[in-house]
């Protein structure tokens, strides 16, 4: 169905107003398609020799205007630009086949874009994964995330410019996979200076920025496990020889 409709915006000319997409000088060559999209109300109407006709009045061949709903589209996959799509879909990822217009892509297909944006909502499920609360207000995702002794507030907002602006997708998913993992002192380690390099932030920025600096993130949060590891190491060798100087000093009192 979707392919279909693609073919005959393919096959036209196309022209956006406001919520509806007009295609003019279409010739029909696929009835079953133009009557699929009139019973799920895609179609607000058709134009025929400058009349409004119904389906029934039409016939392959037929070179006709056709004024769609975008709203209605988006319920067969179909979506005019990259920005409606998100804005549609910021936190899942839908099952069925979609087509995105401006991009010119299927969501089965190779398009970085749509990459981008499927690992976006990856990094957004790992943060919530361990986050103490989550809850939604005003359609925006929002968690909280806890330590010790500090809270970070984190509303998943974000656009098709963010997608778009990405640099370093490699970094994203690295944190993402890092966050992922089971309980291990370098997640936790993650999610602590993930709630400092976010803190001074703005609130309604603060996923923005950590897309933009994801790269930052990554390099500051392996450094602050890197230190860790060190700093561990050296307390363990110490703690190590201390035993063995005590054991040591107790056998010679025995």
């Amino acid at each position: 169905m979707l392919n279909r409709f693609i073919n005959i915006i393919n096959s036209s000319t196309v022209c956006i107003v406001e919520d509806s997409i007009f295609i003019s000088n279409h010739i029909i060559n696929d009835l079953d398609c133009l009557n699929s999209l009139d019973t799920q109300e895609c179609i607000n109407s058709f134009n025929k020799n400058g009349n409004i006709v119904t389906f029934a009045d039409l016939v392959i061949g037929d070179t006709i205007n056709i004024e769609l709903s975008l709203l209605h589209l988006m319920a067969i996959g179909y979506y005019e630009n990259l920005e409606s799509f998100i804005r549609k879909n910021p936190y899942s990822i839908p099952a069925q086949l979609l087509y995105i217009r401006d991009i010119n892509s299927f969501s089965d297909g190779n398009n970085n874009e749509i990459d981008y944006y499927k690992n976006v909502i990856y990094l957004i499920n790992a943060i919530k994964s361990n986050a103490r609360h989550c809850y939604s207000e005003i359609e925006i995702d929002i968690s909280w995330i806890f330590r010790e002794d500090k809270v970070l507030l984190l509303p998943f907002i974000y656009d098709n410019t963010d997608i778009i602006q990405i640099t370093n997708i490699d970094k994203i998913k690295s944190v993402s996979l890092m966050l992922s993992e089971m309980d291990t002192d370098k997640k936790f380690i993650y999610i602590n200076e993930l709630i400092d390099f976010l803190s001074s932030e703005n609130e309604n920025r603060r996923f923005k920025f950590l897309l933009s600096h994801i790269a930052e993130f990554a390099d500051r949060a392996n450094n602050a496990y890197q230190y860790y590891i060190r700093n561990f190491s050296y307390n363990k060798l110490k703690t190590e020889l201390d035993n063995a100087a005590l054991d040591y000093s107790k056998k010679i009192q025995s």
